[in-house]
């Protein structure tokens, strides 16, 4: 086969197409940021339904439903953080769909603490619980986009490098 001439492509076979781009950090500075500042959230938000619930007439003893959604929506907030956080510092695609569909179900039960009549510390809570929620929900989909694309450019070149 014929090799170009160097005058014209003097770097021909010398760089490959990774080189041009080099490494890319795709994670959503935004989204970390609200993840961090839920992280420390949570735990008051839950202090506030447990101090809510016990003021309940009847304690803790007539509330099984009340207490069984929270007991749930603590499970799913430590996996979800979790997925959330290792998903877009690591660029890991599965773990940021686990985060939404763990968000999805976190919506979901804190519609069912609202159903039960919330008092105002619970209510005043609960809205700013939403709304960190929602958030996370519209800049995590954000990150999963751009880190999706990312993997796909990568895999693109990876392919283009090693059979063309």
């Amino acid at each position: 086969p014929l090799s170009p001439h160097p005058f014209f492509f003097p770097f021909h076979g010398v760089m490959d197409f990774a080189s041009f781009r080099g490494a890319v950090v795709v994670g959503n500075v935004n989204f970390q940021a609200l993840l961090y500042f839920h992280f420390y959230f949570a735990p008051l938000w839950f202090l506030s339904s447990l101090i809510t619930t016990g003021l309940r007439p009847g304690g803790f003893l007539n509330q099984h439903v009340r207490l069984a959604t929270y007991a749930s929506m603590i499970v799913v907030e430590i996996v979800r953080l979790y997925l959330g956080f290792t998903g877009n510092k690591r660029e890991q695609v599965p773990a940021l769909v686990g985060f939404i569909i763990g968000t999805f179900v976190q919506l979901g039960l804190v519609a069912i603490a609202f159903y039960y009549d919330p008092y105002p510390l619970e209510y005043g809570f609960n809205v700013i619980y939403i709304t960190f929620t929602l958030f996370e929900l519209i800049f995590g989909s954000i990150a999963l986009h751009y880190i999706n694309k990312e993997k796909i450019y990568r895999f693109a070149m990876a392919y283009r490098e090693k059979y063309m």
